[in-house]
């Protein structure tokens, strides 16, 4: 009895291929992967760095105030003008201005003064007489993503506390 012949030729190219592409899936599959971890460490990364920048904001605000509210509050209140913080290195303290100011080439803080009004039982409200010794300060932190930009804000009242 005649046997017939097997045909084993490209058997072993067909494994190779297939090995490849496996291999192949296997390397493009964990890259990706990877790719997904750095992002997502880089957006938490900047989510706690503008989390400490807000916080240092809310902080140099309250510090012009104890300054001397006449001298680096009072007339700031008008709800609209940007003022950012800069270092005054010859009095040692931080300053606003309204010249804009990046923090480590990334992040944008500033801080908007916005009048208060109360009404006739002396509670803050949205329409009534202005009070001369009260603010709202709204601090922004701003920065570049690659969905657009992103911003984080905190609003605090301050008070003339030491009547000045």
């Amino acid at each position: 009895m005649k046997r017939g012949k097997i045909f084993n030729k490209g058997t072993s190219l067909i494994e190779a291929i297939i090995g490849v592409a496996i291999i192949g899936l296997t390397v493009v599959g964990s890259m990706t992967t990877f790719n997904l971890y750095i992002k997502s460490w880089q957006n938490n990364l900047s989510n706690i760095q503008s989390s400490y920048i807000l916080n240092e904001g809310v902080e140099g605000v309250f510090l012009q105030r104890d300054l001397g509210w006449s001298t680096y509050v009072e007339g700031k209140a008008d709800g609209v003008t940007k003022y950012y913080f800069s270092w005054d290195s010859g009095n040692n303290l931080w300053t606003l201005n309204t010249t804009p100011y990046q923090i480590d080439g990334k992040y944008d803080r500033y801080v908007i003064f916005s009048p208060v009004n109360r009404d006739a039982n002396d509670n803050i409200a949205v329409s009534g007489s202005n009070d001369p010794d009260t603010n709202m300060a709204t601090v922004y932190v701003g920065w570049a993503t690659n969905s657009g930009t992103t911003t984080k804000s905190a609003a605090i009242y301050l008070f003339n506390i030491f009547n000045e």
